[in-house]
């Protein structure tokens, strides 16, 4: 009595067994390369009982990606990158639609046949001289599209500032030491001080892949309640407001009179 799978009442023999898994091999749909549907999956992991998997197994055609859209955007943090081409879906109970960015992976949100975005919340930075890192996409955040061309991706992050406190006032140019500092045509790169509900946003200037500079805001938004000396989240971002390109770290900015 040895384990087994079947898949769409056909009896296979696994491809790795071991205390805590198996492993069943994947034969061809059936009907075809676009067929869509979805056949009975069991195991017999003690070589007696047959159990049956809720909702079985689903085929589909594997997208395809074309481009994705931005190239670049925080390595911490919600930003979005769209991934664009043809075959997505999510119309169907297993759908699990997930990308990954690199080894990072995250969840991925079906917007039409055409379009999915996801947001990988931790990508590690990439020196200059690294590779851009490759951008999947996947029906069941397993089997994950193959690479164009066009969907490669570099993360920007900040590893400091200097100095880290200034007076208020606008007269401080604050040297944000990071990696991924790559001019992206028609966005401007900028500075945020302060949260996502209180904010002032400057304009910055990358002066190389690893060093950007902007200087403080003139006013600060400050509540009633404030006080200085008051220290303030600090945040870049290098890509479109559209894509959530804010970095989210630790660093904070302190003001004093």
């Amino acid at each position: 009595m040895y384990p087994g799978c079947k898949l769409n009442d056909t009896i296979y023999e696994p491809v790795f067994v071991n205390s805590t898994e198996i492993r069943c091999p994947l034969p061809a749909a059936e009907g075809g390369e676009d067929y869509f549907g979805n056949v009975n999956l069991e195991v017999k992991a003690n070589g007696r009982t047959w159990v049956p998997f809720e909702g079985g197994f689903q085929y589909y055609e594997q997208p395809v990606v074309e481009d994705i859209d931005p190239k670049e955007g925080p390595a911490s943090g919600v930003g979005v990158i769209n991934f664009y081409g043809s075959g997505f879906r999510a119309d169907y109970p297993l759908a699990e639609l997930g990308c990954k960015i690199g080894e990072a992976t995250g969840p991925a949100y079906y917007v039409s046949p055409r379009q999915v975005k996801c947001v990988v919340a931790e990508i590690p930075l990439l020196a200059e001289e690294d590779n851009d890192l490759t951008a999947q996409v996947s029906l069941n955040s397993y089997s994950y599209t193959d690479l164009q061309d066009s969907t490669y991706y570099r993360p920007y992050g900040i590893l400091h500032i200097q100095p880290s406190s200034g007076p208020v006032g606008g007269v401080t140019t604050v040297v944000v030491q990071g990696q991924g500092f790559v001019e992206e045509e028609g966005v401007t790169p900028r500075c945020r001080f302060g949260s996502a509900a209180s904010f002032a946003i400057v304009e910055a200037e990358i002066l190389s892949y690893t060093r950007l500079a902007c200087r403080t805001p003139e006013n600060l938004p400050l509540t009633p309640t404030a006080s200085l000396p008051m220290d303030i989240p600090f945040a870049i971002a290098i890509s479109g407001d559209e894509f959530s390109p804010w970095t989210q770290t630790s660093q904070k900015f302190r003001f004093y009179d």
